[in-house]
């Protein structure tokens, strides 16, 4: 699932734009922070590749494992290096890289200003650090049109109020700032980058028959995945959520209120937009996007 939601997460030609603020060039020593499997190293290894090296640094052995073996199809010209460590304390010397960079870590953590001061420990004088994050929060609040959705105002406002609480929830149990996208300018300010510059991720989300290119395709495949996978994860889904949504200052009786309507309404626009894909009459207009890309430099 990893693999199959970064494609096609950035236009080629934005990421070739960002590569050049970022000054990407040949020769070049790359660290990616909270890398996976790699994807930061794939997407810019042409701009850096040849005559450079490559750090994805990971806690999880089985994602670096991955890395590591996906490495070998892309990384020719250059060294890659996976190492196991911890976002908080990086296992690499001060001022050892040339771009330090990370996608999307920050939301996941309880401490992400102490990980994006590891982040700039490890960057040379002048170097580059960029942080590629969402704000979620904003994206619960955008209205957004389906042909499989007939949601009356209540229902939009109460599933906005339920995912809102959740994510205040999930922020104050340590586990993750859904919003943090539009806070990371002001964290690397505080910590003395300066040069900061903020754009966002220029893909849309739309699907409209016939479904026909590259990107409708995928999108349609992790909308069917989605809708396949709901009925195994909903046991563990309803667990987190009223954990997270009780933390957020909701109550157990509501929850468990809403949450039976919310689910409701759910599983029918779900079963409705399976129905329209297989009889090619689905649209979706999602609209922008609320993924920022922060590229900051380091004084020096």
């Amino acid at each position: 699932m990893i693999v199959d939601q970064r494609k096609f997460l950035w236009r080629e030609d934005q990421v070739e734009r960002l590569a050049a603020s970022m000054g990407l060039s040949e020769g070049m020593t790359v660290v990616d922070v909270g890398c996976g499997q790699g994807y930061l190293g794939w997407t810019y290894w042409k701009f850096f590749g040849s005559g450079g090296a490559y750090f994805g640094i990971d806690e999880n052995p089985k994602l670096l494992s991955q890395a590591e073996e996906l490495s070998r199809e892309w990384s020719d010209g250059g060294d890659a290096w996976l190492l196991n460590g911890d976002c908080y304390d990086l296992p690499l010397q001060d001022e050892s890289a040339d771009v330090t960079m990370c996608q999307p870590l920050l939301m996941h953590l309880e401490f992400p200003r102490k990980a994006l001061a590891e982040m700039i420990r490890i960057t040379k004088p002048g170097g580059v650090v960029m942080c590629k994050e969402p704000n979620n929060v904003s994206s619960i609040l955008m209205s957004k049109y389906s042909t499989a959705m007939d949601e009356s105002i209540d229902e939009m406002l109460l599933r906005r109020k339920m995912f809102l609480i959740w994510a205040r929830g999930r922020k104050m149990l340590g586990e993750g700032d859904w919003g943090i996208g539009s806070e990371v300018p002001g964290m690397m300010h505080g910590l003395g980058l300066n040069g900061i510059d903020v754009v966002s991720n220029e893909k849309t989300g739309f699907l409209q028959p016939p479904y026909d290119t590259p990107v409708q395709k995928h999108a349609i495949e992790m909308l069917r995945q989605s809708a396949e996978n709901a009925a195994s994860n909903e046991k563990a889904w309803k667990k987190e959520f009223r954990e997270f949504y009780v933390a957020g200052g909701g109550s157990t009786s509501t929850f468990y209120r809403n949450y039976s309507k919310l689910k409701k309404l759910g599983d029918a626009q779900r079963q409705k937009m399976i129905q329209q894909l297989d009889d090619g009459v689905l649209f979706i207009g999602s609209g922008g996007s609320n993924f920022f890309c922060i590229i900051g430099r380091k004084p020096g």
